[in-house]
């Protein structure tokens, strides 16, 4: 929490009203893509954890089907953001000027997915 607030306010006195705008951009565009892309696979990997809890093997196949999962979903997101990388700045932002920012954020939903299981596992076990 306080790191956020320092990042926040780093970036308000940096780059004003329009830094904060475009980080509240950014941010929501990230986690819609992610909740978009991940088809609920984070929720689901907790449950399939939770239920092979005390099965050490199938716990094993179950986190590299997920990871798979996650990291060709994560892929094809990537890939989708890339091709739309244009009209996705020119819809969001009014201009082509944030398209390498577009495609920045199509790396972030990515790894987002592949942390998403790792959180599934660890929630499962928890």
């Amino acid at each position: 929490v306080l790191i956020s607030l320092i990042k926040v306010k780093s970036i308000a006195i940096l780059l004003g009203p329009e830094g904060i705008g475009l980080m509240g951009l950014f941010d929501t565009f990230l986690h819609v893509c992610t909740a978009l892309f991940g088809m609920g696979l984070a929720s689901s990997s907790v449950r399939q954890f939770a239920k092979t809890l005390h099965l050490k093997k199938r716990v094993g196949i179950i986190h590299l089907v997920i990871v798979t999962a996650n990291l060709i979903l994560g892929l094809t997101s990537f890939l989708i953001i890339w091709f739309f990388r244009y009209d996705i700045s020119l819809y969001l932002f009014d201009t082509a000027d944030q398209v390498l920012s577009v495609v920045i954020i199509g790396f972030g939903v990515t790894f987002s997915l592949l942390s998403n299981s790792q959180s599934g596992l660890l929630q499962g076990f928890r």
